[in-house]
């Protein structure tokens, strides 16, 4: 199941960028947009990595195209606990569970 990118716009997601980040380690960067080939990325170490001797509020403020085949892997927060998993009341054969009966009688 591939997620919906555009659900953590203006979240913190973790993002390896081997040729940026050498050690290949997963940075926190903010998502700003999503775009059919990357993603634009708002991260004061991603802007210093690659303009370096800014101010660290400039830095902050900048967003950074990445080109997808640039990004090796992206964690995404959690989903909200607010919306169930896709099979939650199935049973272990997959079917929905039946209602339980009541015990007042009619």
């Amino acid at each position: 199941m591939t997620p919906k990118l555009k659900q953590y716009l203006n979240r913190t997601i973790l993002v390896s960028i081997p040729a940026v980040f050498k050690h290949g380690k997963c940075q926190p960067c903010m998502l700003q947009a999503v775009d059919a080939d990357g993603l634009w990325l708002v991260s004061a170490a991603l802007v210093d990595k690659l303009i370096g001797g800014q101010d660290a509020t400039d830095a902050a403020a900048q967003a950074v195209y990445v080109p997808n085949v640039q990004i090796a892997a992206l964690i995404l927060p959690a989903p909200s606990s607010a919306v169930p998993p896709a099979n939650a009341g199935a049973t272990k054969t997959g079917a929905p569970e039946a209602p339980k009966p009541t015990s007042a009688t009619t």
